[in-house]
Parts: C-alpha cells; sequence; structure tokens
C-alpha cells in the first residue's frame, strides 16, 4: 500500500467524523429549537414576556404565538 492511499483513506474517516459530527450538531440544535418553541406557545417558560417574544422572534414564531409565562 503506497503512502498516498494511506493518507488519502485516513483522511477520509478524519472528513466522515466531522461530517457525522455537523449533522449531529444541526439535529441537536434543531431539537432544540422544536422544544424551545413549544414551550414558548404553551407558556411552559420563566421569561418576561417581551424576552420570550424576542426569543420567539428569532425562533421564527409571530408575537401573537408566545403565550406569558405561565404562574409559578
Amino acid at each position: 500500500m503506497s503512502s498516498a492511499y494511506r493518507t488519502y483513506t485516513d483522511r477520509g474517516s478524519e472528513v466522515e467524523g466531522l461530517i457525522g459530527d455537523t449533522m449531529r450538531d444541526r439535529s441537536t440544535r434543531e431539537a432544540t429549537d422544536n422544544l424551545l418553541r413549544a414551550q414558548l406557545r404553551a407558556g411552559q417558560h420563566l421569561l418576561d414576556l417581551p424576552v420570550a417574544r424576542a426569543l420567539g422572534a428569532r425562533l421564527g414564531l409571530f408575537p401573537g404565538d408566545v403565550r406569558p409565562a405561565a404562574a409559578a
């Protein structure tokens, strides 16, 4: 086996690892964002309403979609 082939395959597995890490990071962020959207819509958060609406806007929610925090 030539050293060029060995180097190529070593880099290939490293790139595959980076792609897998990126896919995991994206899916984790998407799942977290979905959970946060659901909590903001249901009022299951501890944020002041203006802060919750600003966060909801970052997540693609309209201000009317965000409910005030439920009383503790």
